[in-house]
């Protein structure tokens, strides 16, 4: 499905750009963000050299972060169009952003909604999963690696959640134009997905009640993406990404955990922030 969905988006990016369609500009930006960020990433968990070995490490790390950002440039350019000429309304937010308007209640209200939504779908899968006796799935506790190692993990779940929503985006708009009716294209959708992640098939129980929470978890970022937009998807797949990670408590490391969860809830501080200082503006503005 992957390799399917980034093959559509390169043809179709390429026939918007000869057509002159597509935000060229929102894609730079997007470009350089995936760019940078991954070369960020690349200073802080390579292994360096003073050695003529060096350059090689560089040469490797920015050909890969270039087809990164690339072909995330080229996903986007794809469905803009479409996005923009269907659901006009779910690249507002994120449009906003991209230029820089961080104090826009709308930017912060569909973080938040992305925010709200992991969290009633996490509850509801984790209930699941104790239900149904699934195991804990392994992860890899990089809160012990060295600072730089962990700061590069971070960035780097960061930098996935976007290409994780503009997959995601992507899959919604190729099932829409294939199957033409909405609600089967979601249907469809959540059952393909749900059954290639998240589903426990050990048992018929199992199977029954993971499936369930899964496609319920799924039509759900479908409809947030409807509803709320692609900004909304991205916070949620952002959360979804950074505390995945192992956390806890105990030992030497405890500390970085703590910055783990420090994260989101700096994010969601900020949000209610500039909802509530924009509320207060508009009501002092507005005429008695």
């Amino acid at each position: 499905m992957l390799f399917t969905a980034v093959g559509f988006g390169v043809v179709v990016a390429f026939r918007n750009l000869r057509s002159g369609r597509g935000d060229r500009r929102g894609a730079a930006r997007v470009w350089g963000i995936i760019f940078l960020g991954g070369m960020v990433i690349w200073l802080l968990s390579a292994e360096h050299v003073v050695h003529g070995w060096e350059l090689r490490l560089l040469t490797s790390a920015v050909m890969q972060y270039l087809l990164a950002a690339t072909v995330n440039a080229a996903l986007y350019l794809a469905i803009e169009p479409y996005v923009r000429r269907r659901w006009p309304d779910s690249l507002i937010s994120w449009t906003r952003l991209l230029s820089g308007r961080f104090r826009d209640s709308l930017i912060a209200s569909h973080i938040l909604a992305g925010f709200l939504l992991f969290t009633v779908t996490s509850l509801m899968i984790n209930t699941a999963n104790i239900f149904a006796a699934v195991p804990p799935q392994m992860e890899q506790v990089f809160t012990m690696n060295s600072a730089a190692s962990f700061s590069a993990g971070l960035l780097n779940r960061a930098a996935s959640s976007l290409l994780i929503a503009t997959t995601w985006l992507l899959l919604t708009v190729l099932f829409r134009v294939i199957l033409r009716r909405m609600w089967i294209a979601d249907v469809v959708g959540c059952i393909a997905i749900a059954l290639l992640a998240g589903v426990d098939y050990n048992s018929p129980y199992a199977f029954a009640i993971t499936a369930g929470t899964t496609s319920i978890s799924i039509y759900s970022v479908f409809w947030l993406l409807r509803r709320f937009g692609f900004l909304a998807a991205v916070s949620f797949w952002l959360l979804m990404n950074v505390l995945f990670i192992p956390i806890t408590f105990t030992g030497w490391y405890a500390g970085r955990s703590m910055v783990i969860l420090a994260i989101p809830v700096a994010i969601a501080a900020w949000a209610l922030w500039v909802i509530v200082s924009s509320q207060r503006v508009t009501s002092t503005t507005s005429p008695t």
